[in-house]
């Protein structure tokens, strides 16, 4: 017995199974760029997980540059290996006791006398200095005199002691001259290289003055 022809798909069912295959397509590019949005993601947060954990790596290394009397580079090393010579602490001797001791009319210049005072002071010393700026009256002296510090002599006493010598004129607030003094200090160091950025700003030689003791001679 003969079977019975196929039956011809009707338009409708032809536009059916034309919607059906534009349906898949559209359903299969849509989970295409889903998983591409999610790769994309992930590899997005990766990349700012691996620049995060550099910066966390980055270390601060700070160099020491040794100039010449014409200006010119000597050396350079790490501030680790720097090891500051007697030049060094000799000129670092005489500036504190400028930066520490001179009265001037400027509220500005003095605050950053003090300011530079303090960056290159620690341990006992910088307590001694607390109680002498408290003492003075701060940024306006109590005695509204004027001070000049003048002809500093600095003998090396040991290899971190320094004797330093200096003479401080007084001045009124009008300019006028009311007395000169001889001062002398022993004055001691002490070498703690740069660990932060903000210490290479702050001293960037890493040289201390850890205790002192001055008086009128």
């Amino acid at each position: 017995m003969a079977s019975d022809p196929p039956m011809a798909e009707t338009p409708f069912q032809q536009a059916r199974k034309a919607y059906a295959g534009l349906i898949g397509d559209a359903l299969s590019e849509r989970a295409f760029w889903k998983r591409y949005a999610i790769a994309a993601t992930l590899a997005v947060l990766g990349l700012v997980a691996v620049l995060a954990w550099l910066v966390s790596r980055q270390t601060l290394v700070p160099y020491v540059i040794e100039l010449g009397a014409d200006g010119r580079e000597i050396r350079a090393r790490l501030a680790r290996q720097y090891e500051p010579s007697e030049a060094v602490y000799r000129d670092l001797a005489r500036s504190w006791v400028q930066f520490v001791r001179r009265v001037s009319h400027d509220p500005f210049a003095m605050e950053q006398d003090i300011r530079w005072s303090y960056d290159r002071t620690s341990g006992p010393a910088r307590a001694k200095l607390n109680t002498f700026y408290t003492d003075r009256g701060g940024l306006r002296p109590a005695d509204r005199r004027m001070r000049s510090i003048e002809a500093i002599v600095v003998l090396k006493q040991s290899a971190s002691t320094y004797q330093i010598d200096w003479t401080e004129t007084l001045y009124t607030e009008r300019g006028e001259r009311t007395a000169t003094e001889r001062w002398r200090a022993l004055v001691t160091f002490e070498h703690h290289p740069p660990a932060s950025d903000d210490e290479v700003r702050r001293n960037g030689l890493g040289v201390y003055v850890v205790d002192y003791e001055w008086q009128r001679v």
